[in-house]
């Protein structure tokens, strides 16, 4: 590995979610893998989020976005900030 590159495994982090288990197949879930605070980084944070089946998220923005699951297994989205840590995500409502 080059000096100074990060390398998260996402097995060694912790889901989390704000519905319940996050073991459970029904829940949002997500895992933060860099931030600040707990990679040694700086201007990036990333992680991944799941959309259990018949899951909807929506961010709102500067457009409408969001994500719908349709089908029968979990979609795995990749999330990044160009911030320190998630905590400085601003979510603003329209």
């Amino acid at each position: 590995m080059v000096e100074g590159t990060v390398h998260a495994n996402e097995r060694d982090y912790p889901w989390e979610s704000d519905e319940g288990d996050p073991d459970s197949v029904h829940v949002l879930r997500w895992r933060t893998l860099i931030s600040s605070g707990l990679t040694p980084t700086s201007g990036l944070s990333m992680g991944t989020f799941e959309v259990p089946p018949d899951g909807v998220v929506y961010h709102p923005g500067d457009s409408v976005h969001g994500v719908r699951n349709r089908g029968g297994e979990r979609v795995v989205i990749v999330w990044m900030f160009p911030i320190d840590t998630y905590d400085e995500v601003e979510y603003v409502d329209a």
